[in-house]
């Protein structure tokens, strides 16, 4: 199954409930390829992802064109049934459809057949699924690869602005994003509170939310105030954060895990500790980035995050410009008191009164290893300053993960490494 962002059209189908049988146009693609499918509404919240991988990407293979998914449920036992719909073209000879796990041996779908159903589907289990078109001389013409992730039994499927607010009324939940979520000209109030923090999964799949505008005052500003639990899969797009103490794009504080996650725009503060993603770390963030500009007109503000104590960092990078009047400004961290940095780096150029950083402002203690950052800053610091150009050459990255974690391409990401994502 290919990763996301290697060199094949990966198409994101989006996970839709409740009855009926209405479809919905796929609401995007992770590497712009064409939005040509549709998918069936759903009551069992599949995942679906969709890639083409016979002769390389293809919006319509031979064989197969429009594929849909239709009458999924789920039975008492968490078990559930999910039926796939296609459409012919050419002269076929028949299909061969197997998954896995639960069913490796192929199935045979004769010639003017044009459903399959699938049973027996467990929650939260990742399906592989495979579809050969055979064409009359016996000779595979083309295959369409799936991948099924189903959600857990329990969770809460969000998939408009008041749902997203509703996670207040849950804060111990797990949510799954079903759609991007456009916040413009929306009221929106943080998740939790300094006094009450997230504490459940909030799992994106991919999603993005869009345009979250907040000028506050307090501690804890961002789409969620606190997070004691699991963020993942989420992209917080050109939001506009502002707020007083402990601001941040995705979360003002983090003290639980945050994975797979981005946000772009701007943050800004009149106190302390801002950063593009978060404002405060004391947990674990890991293989996410932020491009958001950074400002305080205080102190301890990062690319990535303003201040960190006891907190991982693995796998992460900023790219956006970081002021604080007072001090203190990283391009990935503000203030580090500890805990590992691995295996990133920061791009954005830095200004602070005192302590500017091209990677991190002020480092009190905890380990750097692997990281690096944009040596155009006329600072010094922690990690290792490197040239724009050796900053898109994946040999500077010494003992990355270019297989699984990381890739690099002249036309992605400026040119700089970025993170493959999730295999779901």
């Amino acid at each position: 199954m290919p990763k996301l962002g290697e060199n094949v059209r990966i198409y994101k189908l989006g996970r839709f409930f409740g009855p009926g049988s209405a479809e919905y146009t796929i609401i995007s693609s992770f590497l712009g390829g064409k939005v040509v499918k549709k998918l069936g509404l759903l009551s069992f919240a599949l995942v679906l992802l969709l890639s083409n991988c016979a002769d390389g990407p293809s919006d319509n293979p031979p064989g197969l064109v429009d594929l849909a998914v239709t009458n999924v449920d789920a039975s008492v036992d968490g078990a559930g049934q999910i039926t796939l719909t296609w459409q012919e073209q050419g002269t076929l000879g028949h299909l061969e459809i197997s998954w896995t796990p639960g069913g490796e041996t192929v199935q045979t779908v004769e010639p003017g057949v044009r459903t399959y159903a699938i049973s027996g589907l467990a929650y939260e289990t990742a399906y592989d699924v495979t579809i050969n078109a055979i064409d009359g001389d016996g000779a595979i013409s083309s295959t369409a690869v799936f991948w099924l992730v189903t959600a857990p039994e329990g969770a809460v499927f969000v998939s408009d602005v008041a749902g997203l607010q509703a996670v207040n009324s849950g804060l111990d939940g797990y949510y799954v994003l079903t759609r991007d979520l456009d916040l413009t000209g929306q009221s929106f109030s943080p998740i939790g509170s300094m006094g009450a923090s997230f504490e459940g999964t909030f799992d994106g799949y991919g999603h993005a939310i869009s345009h979250l505008y907040l000028s506050l005052t307090g501690t804890g500003v961002g789409l969620f105030a606190s997070n004691t639990g699991l963020i993942r899969n989420l992209r917080v797009l050109d939001a506009n954060i502002n707020g007083e103490n402990s601001v941040g794009a995705l979360a003002g504080l983090n003290y639980g895990t945050i994975a797979y996650c981005s946000s772009s725009g701007s943050v800004n503060a009149t106190d302390n500790y801002v950063g593009g993603l978060v404002g405060g770390c004391m947990g674990l963030v890991e293989n996410s980035f932020s491009t958001c500009s950074v400002h305080t007109s205080s102190q301890e503000a990062g690319g990535l995050a303003g201040t960190a104590t006891t907190a991982d960092f693995v796998n992460c990078y900023a790219t956006g410009a970081v002021s604080a009047d007072v001090a203190i400004a990283g391009g990935l961290v503000g203030r580090y008191w500890s805990g590992t940095i691995q295996n990133c780096y920061a791009l954005g150029i830095t200004s602070a009164g005192e302590y500017p950083g091209g990677l991190i402002g002020w480092l009190m203690g905890g380990t750097i290893a692997g990281s690096y950052y944009n040596e155009a800053n006329s600072v010094v610091g922690p990690g290792t300053p490197k040239a724009l150009s050796d900053l898109r050459t994946a040999s500077t990255f010494v003992d990355w993960d270019f297989a699984g974690t990381w890739a690099i391409s002249a036309g992605i990401n400026g040119g700089y490494p970025y993170l493959l994502g999730p295999e779901y």
